[in-house]
């Protein structure tokens, strides 16, 4: 990954919305998704299909409605 785990938060808060790839940990998934949580911001994690499916949920939960799941493959 070309950016720290600290910069994707920093630019969370400044107002910005990430895409970031499913090989971040769960725990980074998972506390990137409660940021953007209620917000017009938005995390959209891509090669989404190598997550398991309870850790989609859980993502999607924690993002409530903000988290974009990018299932395509090439």
């Amino acid at each position: 990954m070309g950016i720290s785990y600290t910069a994707l938060i920093n630019v969370i808060r400044a107002g910005g919305s990430v895409i970031v790839d499913s090989d971040l940990s769960y725990s980074a998934l998972m506390n990137l998704a409660r940021l953007v949580a209620n917000t017009k911001k938005t995390v959209t994690i891509r090669n989404a299909s190598r997550l398991s499916y309870t850790a989609l949920i859980n993502v999607a939960r924690a993002g409530d409605g903000n988290v974009i799941f990018d299932f395509y493959e090439k």
